[in-house]
């Protein structure tokens, strides 16, 4: 494993407890996106500046517009602070991955000029 170098903008602390995998909030039975273990339950989601393979499946920014369209990864507590070497296709929940080196190249990030830390 790689130890990530701020390759993902947002590390989100997601504790979630068991659950039903329909609920949203609720991220059950997930894989490791970079150890491939079952994770009980979601320790750490990170956002990355790839698209993801399901357009409308990822991150998205209501403050600048972005659509949700940004991949993401699920990390089990062992993995934080390493790089993913998968990223979830489609939802979390679906426990469906792909390597990151097959994700599209194209840049997905945040537009400043519409954030206030930006101007």
């Amino acid at each position: 494993m790689v130890p990530m170098k701020n390759t993902a903008k947002n590390v989100a602390s997601a504790i979630t407890e068991h659950g039903d995998p329909d609920d949203p909030r609720k991220l059950t039975e997930s894989l490791c996106c970079c150890c491939g273990s079952t994770v009980g339950f979601v320790i750490h989601i990170v956002t990355m500046n790839l698209l993801a393979p399901q357009p409308g499946k990822g991150w998205g920014c209501a403050t600048c517009g972005l659509p949700n369209d940004g991949a993401i990864a699920i990390l089990c507590k062992s993995c934080h602070g390493f790089k993913p070497r998968f990223a979830c296709d489609g939802y979390a929940a679906e426990c469906k991955r792909v390597p990151v080196e097959s994700l599209s190249p194209d840049i997905f990030d945040h537009d400043l000029t519409k954030h206030l830390e930006g101007n």
